[in-house]
């Protein structure tokens, strides 16, 4: 998120979806606070990210439904892209290159593709160009 936005990224053109166990996780040494890098001049990645969707909402029916741009079924923030628009997705989980785990619940590739909405692609509402980044324990990205 602190990435985008500092390249330039505007805040209203992201959409994050974040479980956010790990600050609360009894084994983090700095509750409250998430790192990605050990060290004095380590920033805490989580102050300052604005998240539209953490913990329990945070689901593979969710997951679809921001990505597809179906706000009615995500109940928020969802992509609004149209075939100028190039988008990134980061994905940070466990898998493989078939399936994400969202909280130990499957999330098919195949689904993701096969929930693109028939009125979506007639209204042009698809984007240009889809770039996925996967990062995880057995990632394929």
């Amino acid at each position: 998120w602190h990435r985008l936005v500092g390249r330039g990224v505007p805040q209203s053109n992201i959409v994050a979806l974040m479980f956010d166990d790990a600050k609360d996780d009894p084994a983090n040494p700095f509750p409250g606070q998430l790192f990605t890098s050990p060290g004095n001049n380590s920033r805490d990645v989580r102050d300052g990210t604005v998240i539209d969707y953490t913990g329990a909402s945070v689901t593979p029916e969710r997951i679809v439904a921001v990505l597809t741009g179906n706000a009615a079924a995500a109940g928020g923030k969802v992509l609004q892209s149209g075939p100028d628009d190039d988008v990134f997705v980061y994905f940070m989980s466990h898998g493989d290159e078939r399936v994400f785990l969202v909280d130990w619940e499957p999330l098919h590739a195949a689904g993701v593709r096969g929930d693109a909405r028939e009125e979506d692609v007639q209204a042009a509402r698809v984007p240009h160009r889809v770039v996925l980044q996967r990062d995880g324990d057995r990632r394929a990205s």
